[in-house]
Formats: structure tokens, sequence, C-alpha cells
């Protein structure tokens, strides 16, 4: 009788203690999961920017890009070469920058989008009244 006794408090004892390391690998877990959430939502923004130049650097586009909040937003007259357009967006959100050539200038159109003030995506077209757009998944290749 006592050695089932003392079989039965064994055995109790170990899945006690089996009990505190699961619990305690779970809760480290869960701490670490918490952790690195918060330094996504730090890491996770980016300074973006937008630009239009022509090769002749002068001359008047139609502008049209995405705002940080997914809005689209427009110029129907602007001088080059554009001041850029600084924006903080957040991995995931699209960045799109368009322009027409609208006063038939002939020359090559270039719009940029920078991430972090690298060059994210080019993109051009030559000739009269063309059109330049680049865009892309901020966060992303």
């Amino acid at each position: 009788m006592k050695t089932q006794k003392r079989i039965s408090w064994l055995s109790l004892v170990l899945l006690a203690l089996i009990a505190v390391i699961v619990i305690a690998f779970a809760v480290n877990h869960f701490i670490s999961t918490v952790n690195s959430s918060s330094k996504m939502v730090v890491d996770d923004t980016y300074d973006v920017s937008y630009s239009i130049d022509s090769a002749s650097h002068s001359g008047y586009v139609s502008a049209t890009w995405m705002n940080a909040q997914g809005g689209i937003e427009q110029i129907s007259e602007l001088e080059l070469p554009m001041k850029p357009i600084h924006l903080t967006m957040r991995a995931g959100d699209v960045a799109s920058v368009s322009a027409q050539d609208i006063i038939g200038m002939g020359s090559l159109l270039t719009c940029k989008i920078f991430v972090d003030g690298v060059e994210f995506r080019s993109s051009s077209s030559q000739g009269n009244y063309v059109v330049a757009t680049c865009q892309g998944m901020i966060g992303q290749p």
C-alpha cells in the first residue's frame, strides 16, 4: 500500500512539473510574440516620395498619385521639375504615381518612387503627350 502511495505521489509531482514546464513555455512564447509584433508596428513605416521630371527639366504635366490613406490626388498642370511629394506609408500600402505630358514636349518623361531614400520604382516614356506610370507595394521587392 505504501508503495502505491509513493508511486501516485511521484506521478502527481511529475505531472505538476510537466504542467509548470508547459505553462512556462507558453508564457515565454506569448511574450516573444507580443514583443515581435510590437517591433513590427514600429518598423513597418516607410518614408515614400514621388518625383516626376523630363529630360529637358521643363514643361507641364498632369500628375496623379496615391496618397498615404489610399486616395487618389491629381494636379492638372504641374510645372517640371516637380518638387518631390513626401508621404509616410506602411508595409502593404500601394504607392503609385503617374504623369502625362499635356503640352507635347516630345521629351523623355520619367516618374520615380523612392522608399527611405532608395529608388524603388521608375518608369519612362518618350514622345508627345505620353504617360509614365510606376507603382508598387511598400515593403515588397
